[in-house]
């Protein structure tokens, strides 16, 4: 059922006394004081009851939760209202709203009975009074009677199709502007009956201006002594009427001037009204910061006569204020120091805020990411899979979380890890998000690198244990069919085939050493080595050999330090690199870059194969102009048996990252589609290769 409230908040100038309570925040008392200010500007004027209500529309819904506003006139023989001003509803409810009876209806029972009424929860009821609120889209809805002396001038009513329930707040700013309604009525009364006296208007405006308890408002005449102060001024400054009056404001409120009480006042008689900030001091002692707006007051020759000030406290919003830049301070430095991009939006997914890491890895300036411009760093595969996910958790208000890469300064992309929250204010609607994205590359790429060695240390005890087999096989067959071979006759019918046999089994013999040195199980000959005469040798034996039309380029670095491993094992790294390089080309001419140099790691890396420690390395790097390859081959090229040519080959890479492996380095490899590639082999200056069993010559 919806909430009915009759009667007005405390201060009202009629019906009861009860105060709504009501869930949810309001406005801000800000732009209701400049609402109210600008109220009391329009009195102070003389407008008329009719021009007062036609700026209500453009003016209400700054200061208060309400989007639907109507004024009713009061009929003042038939007992009826008509509807004067509307705002925020269609033709056809006005037509049907456009005359209500005393008694009928909300604004009927408000207008009769004299009592604000206040309906919550509209969307729930049943009661016949809400059925036309709902009707209309209305949640909540109030009105308040206005009303001087006894006098019913009409309604003031306002609704929100937004909240279910009205602040409080929002309850006292409708009742102070029917009050000021009513100051309006009687004045426009006034001068009816031919009583338009300045003085006589505003004898009439102070003993009206009580009915403005919302605001804390004093007269002073041209001498600052004080002539009216109503009950919001005695509820503010401690002092009561009868102490005040008489008494000169500056010195009663030891107040301060930002730029001194003569420049205020020469705006005053120059612009007819101040607006602006000053310090006073309560009767206990305490020193607060107003909100100030004057109004100066002239007799009918135009002499300035008194001063309406209205000051509303504003010490604890500039409290709060302090305290949310403070807690904006604590949270930008968060921000800056955790190791994450942090970023904020707003309800619709617009960035209004990113720390410092953002643009230290994007590059992209505030304009570029602002709004919706972040969407230039994700990398064009994973735009549309963000999106969908970021406006679904905006849909729902649930948390964020997808991962997608983002391309840095410099061009490359690395995958990120995002999550997003929604943050919700008083009334637990969301006001923002807040989110973070996290650079987990390395972790990934250690996760795939962590899967792929205990592949390939599964795959490498088999291929051990089945080499030694085969190698024993082998040793009995080749053997047997090269001693044969040397006692036959040479024009023996079976000796062909027994030199078949044996080059049969010489190519398993090889086979097998690839499969060992895949393993890791292979024997060393371990001595010094300088890798930039080793690969100059390999280049050179290539080319006398190789049917593939590839010319090198070769940029060898002087006074490597040597190191120490196996020159026939490395020869055959070497070998099945630039082999791969040169085939990679199919057979086109083409240029393989061969390059050595030094290389010195301060930390852990993490490459395409390993994870190699600290230390100082030695590198070969074999680029080719192939045809290059997509992620999915890439992360499959050191299998065994694994091969873009045909099946049954493909122990190639896989023996030499066995070679690799067995001399402690690693392999790094870049790729893409018809960009080539780039294998760059890392081995330790200090370490040595296999066991010291493997150092012994067999």
């Amino acid at each position: 059922m919806p909430t009915f409230t009759p009667g007005a908040p405390p201060g009202s100038t009629g019906g009861g006394k009860r105060r709504v309570a009501a869930a949810g925040g309001g406005i801000g008392e800000r732009a209701r004081f400049a609402l109210l200010s600008e109220l009391l500007k329009l009195l102070s004027s003389g407008v008329t009851p009719r021009e007062f209500v036609q700026a209500l529309p453009e003016k209400l819904p700054a200061a208060a939760a309400f989007d639907v506003c109507l004024y009713y006139e009061a009929h003042q023989t038939e007992g009826k209202l008509d509807l004067i001003s509307s705002d925020g509803i269609g033709e056809q409810d006005v037509g049907r709203l456009r005359e209500v009876e005393h008694g009928k209806g909300i604004v009927g029972w408000v207008a009769k009975h004299r009592q604000a009424l206040v309906v919550e929860q509209a969307e729930l009821g049943r009661d016949e009074r809400a059925e036309w609120v709902r009707e209309t889209g209305m949640l909540s809805f109030c009105c308040y009677p206005v009303t001087s002396a006894g006098h019913l001038w009409g309604a003031l009513a306002a609704g929100s199709r937004r909240k279910s329930r009205i602040h409080a707040e929002d309850l006292e700013m409708l009742q102070a502007l029917a009050s000021a309604l009513a100051i309006a009525n009687e004045r426009a009364l006034l001068a009816a009956h031919g009583r338009g006296d300045l003085r006589e208007e505003t004898a009439s405006l102070l003993e009206q201006a009580h009915m403005l308890d919302l605001a804390r408002v004093l007269i002073c005449d041209m001498d600052d002594r004080i002539v009216f102060w109503n009950k919001g001024a005695e509820e503010m400054y401690g002092w009561t009427r009868q102490e005040a009056l008489g008494r000169n404001s500056i010195a009663l409120l030891d107040t301060r001037f930002p730029e001194g009480r003569e420049r205020v006042y020469q705006e005053l008689l120059r612009n007819g009204s101040w607006t602006g900030e000053l310090r006073q001091r309560r009767r206990d002692g305490t020193l607060m910061t107003l909100a100030a707006h004057w109004v100066l007051h002239r007799d009918s020759s135009g002499h300035p006569t008194a001063v309406l000030k209205v000051n509303n406290d504003i010490s604890g919003l500039r409290r709060t204020e302090q305290a949310l830049r403070e807690s904006e301070r604590r949270y930008r430095t968060l921000s800056e120091s955790v190791p994450v991009i942090v970023f904020t939006t707003d309800l619709e997914g617009q960035c209004d805020y990113c720390n410092q890491r953002w643009f230290d890895y994007s590059g992209l300036s505030w304009e570029e990411t602002r709004g919706h411009g972040w969407k230039s760093a994700v990398h064009p595969a994973d735009v549309d899979a963000t999106l969908k996910r970021w406006r679904q958790s905006l849909a729902e208000r649930s948390a964020f979380e997808i991962q997608y890469r983002l391309r840095s300064k410099e061009g490359y992309y690395r995958r990120f890890l995002s999550r997003a929250v929604p943050l919700f204010g008083e009334d637990n609607e969301v006001v923002k998000w807040l989110g973070t994205a996290m650079d987990i590359e390395d972790h990934r790429r250690a996760e795939e690198l962590l899967q792929r060695s205990r592949n390939v240390e599964s795959m490498a005890l088999l291929a051990g244990g089945v080499a030694h087999r085969f190698n024993n096989l082998l040793t009995g067959i080749l053997g047997g069919a090269s001693y044969a071979a040397e006692i036959l006759p040479a024009d023996h019918p079976a000796l062909p085939i027994l030199k078949d046999v044996v080059r049969a089994s010489e190519s398993a013999a090889e086979l097998t050493a690839k499969m060992l040195a895949f393993s890791g199980k292979g024997k060393f000959l371990i001595e010094p080595v300088s890798i930039s005469r080793l690969v100059s040798e390999a280049c050179a034996a290539f080319e006398g050999e190789s049917p593939y039309p590839v010319r090198f380029e070769v940029m060898l670095a002087e006074n490597l330090p040597p190191i120490t491993g196996d020159p026939n094992q490395l020869r055959q790294l070497l070998a099945i690199l630039i082999l791969n390089a040169a085939e990679s080309m199919a057979g086109r001419p083409g240029e393989i870059r061969i390059r050595t140099g030094l290389r010195v790691l301060a930390k852990r890396v993490t490459t395409s194969t390993e994870e190699l420690r600290p230390g100082t390395y030695v590198f070969i790097e074999i680029g080719d102009i192939g045809r290059g390859m997509d992620p999915t081959t890439l992360s499959k090229i050191f299998d065994p048996f694994f091969s873009t040519k045909f099946t049954g080959r493909g122990l190639g890479l896989s023996a030499a990252l066995g070679i690799v492996r067995g001399h402690k380095g690693a392999i790094e490899v870049s790729s893409s589609p018809g960009q080539g590639s780039t294998f760059a082999v890392l081995l330790p200056v200090e370490e040595s290769p296999g066991t010291e069993e493997s150092r012994k010559r067999d």
